[in-house]
């Protein structure tokens, strides 16, 4: 290997990452563009005294890269952006992210003329320029490295070869895991804490600089009209939920502190997901926000206490990032069903623990609980949707049948273990991701290179 291409870094943790990973890459004499999209990554990779490459520097006068995919292709390339679009403002402009698309595909293919790339680098594969490149590097034979914080936290990470969460290439047949080299003994001790992972504390970049320039960028964007990224959409408007005192603030202790709850009861843990993240748009075809979730739950927990004679509860948990969720409107919903709740705050692990059950789209609050021994529902697609391990209810209208016997049917607990101990200790990187040593980078750069 001898080229590497780093696409959009965007945020300054993934760009204090891909620019220690740049350094060691150099050491083994490994080429490295990074590609800049903004100012501010242009500053936060000055930061780490990384040369960059603007994407608006990159010029081209002709289109034909495009004439190698078809139109399902294109259209799979631009579906996360065009659904967030549509969920955060209402609408999505389809032409623009078509047109957006054929130029960055030509600009890659100059990049990859001049330098002859032989792999590419980016933090997930779903917002638009990674996924264009994703396409394209499958297209044009390259090695791709897909990056992705891994289910441990912090201190794991997932880079495949293949792509990340369901798209990963992680195993996902019983058997494999069956016949896995186990160490129970280095499960037992380290699943949870790092063996070697140190945090390094060196602050590369001034954070009040950063936010300034976050908003003005952002600002620029929006009155020139220009294309702005779901990671800054995201950003903005995380601020603002913070900066007001909206109605999600005023109704938290009330939901919090609902003295009808009996946590002494028997209930199924739900926990609710961020609905403009890839998990909720690429890889949930049933379930599409998160009060369809709620619904959709509680009808089937009542249609299975009616049948069953049973008179579980089921509470669902608020997502602490997804601002955009109407609580009011989820407590409403809720408040229609005898044996249902809603909170928003309190120790997830503990509602997991005194649980009966764990149903999830396919959160990583799923992997929490099968650390606990819980059974897990799955209604959406996941890496983790392994016969034997969890329950994958594809047909919400058998979810009634699917907490019977999750219920009655003791857990696979050994190979459970085994699956996380592949996830742990084989599959994910054992790194501080955000803070990273020198020592656990260059054990990533050994994985990228060999």
């Amino acid at each position: 290997m001898n080229n590497i291409l780093f696409l959009r870094g965007a945020q300054h943790d993934k760009i204090n990452l891909f620019s220690k990973l740049t350094h060691q890459l150099n050491k083994r004499d490994i080429e490295c563009t990074n590609l800049t999209f903004d100012i501010i990554e242009e500053y936060l990779y000055n930061c780490h005294n990384i040369e960059t490459l603007k994407v608006s520097d990159i010029k081209v006068d002709h289109f034909s890269e495009f004439n190698k995919y078809s139109s399902k292709e294109m259209n799979n390339i631009i579906y996360f952006e065009e659904k967030f679009n549509e969920k955060v403002f209402g609408q999505s402009n389809k032409d623009k992210l078509i047109k957006i698309t054929k130029c960055f595909m030509e600009k890659l293919k100059e990049l990859d003329n001049l330098y002859s790339y032989d792999a590419f680098l980016m933090w997930n594969n779903n917002f638009l320029f990674d996924r264009i490149a994703y396409y394209y590097a499958k297209k044009n034979n390259k090695d791709i490295f897909v990056i992705e914080q891994g289910s441990f936290r912090p201190f794991t990470l997932a880079i495949d070869k293949k792509g990340v969460n369901f798209e990963s290439s992680i195993p996902k047949t019983s058997e494999f895991y069956k016949n896995l080299n186990f160490d129970k003994q280095l499960y037992n001790s380290f699943l949870e804490t790092p063996i070697k992972a140190t945090k390094d504390k060196t602050k590369y970049y001034n954070n009040n600089l950063y936010k300034i320039m976050v908003y003005l960028n952002i600002c620029k964007k929006v009155i020139s009209g220009g294309y702005l990224e779901p990671n800054y959409i995201n950003f903005f408007t995380n601020l603002v939920s913070k900066l007001i005192n909206n109605k999600k603030n005023k109704l938290k202790n009330k939901i919090t502190n609902n003295q009808s709850i009996n946590f002494n009861k028997r209930y199924i843990f739900v926990p609710l997901q961020v609905e403009t993240d890839s998990q909720i748009i690429f890889f949930s075809p049933s379930i599409k926000d998160m009060e369809e979730l709620v619904v959709k739950v509680s009808e089937k927990v009542k249609e299975y206490n009616n049948k069953f004679n049973d008179n579980i509860d089921v509470i669902f948990k608020s997502h602490p990032k997804d601002s955009r969720v109407d609580l009011y409107e989820l407590k409403n919903k809720v408040n229609k069903y005898q044996n249902s709740y809603l909170i928003v705050k309190g120790n997830t692990k503990k509602y997991i623990k005194n649980s009966e059950l764990v149903i999830t789209i396919n959160s990583t609050v799923g992997i929490e609980a099968l650390i606990e021994k819980k059974s897990v529902i799955t209604l959406g697609k996941s890496f983790y949707n392994i016969e034997d391990i969890v329950l994958h209810c594809s047909k919400i209208k058998l979810l009634p049948e699917y907490i019977k016997k999750a219920l009655e049917e003791s857990v696979n607990q050994e190979l459970i273990e085994r699956f996380l101990f592949y996830l742990r200790f084989i599959y994910f990187k054992e790194i501080y991701w955000k803070n990273s040593d020198i020592k656990s980078i260059s054990k990533l750069v050994d994985f990228i290179t060999e």
